[in-house]
């Protein structure tokens, strides 16, 4: 392994070195060559895979594993390239603060990474699929009780001539809300059915895309938040019918009939 001590920039076109002051506002192309180096040589006793928490942060053509004193004495310098170390669970943390203080005020060129700044950037990851997750959510969920309210508004307004009909023949004002609430239920719970089916049929797919998006995503299959949504809707199915029944029967039963027509 080379260690230079030293670069030399040489101007492509004559082959001349280019002093180090006139080297930021050089405009002609130029080359960098070893002034100064040392060449080391060493022995490799494994191969190792390095984890993606424990990467080389190195990315040249050399990716290595060496000892701390070995390379400081043999480099020259008196820094390390990275230093991986634990900490005791009750300590963990004031290393943060000590470490985040340090690099902060201390000493700026030096960075750190800790497991507790990976699971502060995996919430920050983690919230932006919550937020834009939850929003979407909301927007159908308007829009499915939007539905909702419309198709039983619609419902009972086109009918209440009927029921008119049928509280003229004898059916009480009981019975018939008895009978709108089933209506609701009915609504809420073929919608039910319908989207447990739903997730059924396209967990395959949801799976197939979740597993993709990044390796950490692991996809679970549940139908709690369908569980969890169908009492709130059967509290709109049955009080929503009732509620409009309430505005409909302000006006008699002869004054609905007549305003449906013969």
């Amino acid at each position: 392994m080379r260690y230079v001590h030293a670069w030399e920039f040489l101007d492509d076109e004559t082959g001349e070195a280019i002093p180090m002051e006139e080297l930021e506002n050089y405009t002609r192309p130029f080359s960098v060559k070893e002034k100064e180096y040392r060449d080391e040589v060493y022995e490799v006793v494994a191969c190792v895979t390095m984890k993606n928490a424990m990467s080389y942060r190195y990315y040249e053509s050399y990716e290595f594993v060496l000892n701390d004193e070995v390379f400081k004495k043999d480099s020259g310098t008196s820094d390390i390239m990275a230093y991986l170390f634990d900490v005791a669970p009750e300590h963990i943390l004031d290393m943060q603060s000590f470490l985040e203080e340090y690099t902060t005020d201390v000493n700026p060129g030096l960075d750190y990474e800790s497991k507790q700044k990976y699971v502060e950037e995996f919430d920050e990851y983690r919230n932006i699929f919550l937020l834009t997750g939850g929003a979407l959510c909301f927007v159908v969920a308007l829009v499915g009780i939007l539905n909702f309210f419309n198709t039983v508004l619609t419902s009972i307004y086109a009918r209440r001539r009927e029921f008119a009909v049928l509280q003229s023949i004898g059916m009480t004002g009981r019975q018939l809300k008895k009978v709108l609430i089933c209506e609701g239920l009915w609504y809420v719970g073929i919608t039910a059915i319908a989207s447990l089916a739903l997730c059924v049929l396209t967990a395959p797919v949801a799976k197939q895309l979740g597993n993709g998006l990044a390796w950490f995503f692991t996809y679970r299959f549940t139908v709690v938040p369908v569980l969890a949504v169908i009492p709130i809707f059967a509290v709109f199915g049955a009080a929503l019918p009732l509620i409009s029944y309430r505005s409909i029967a302000k006006r008699t039963v002869v004054e609905r009939l007549r305003e449906g027509g013969c």
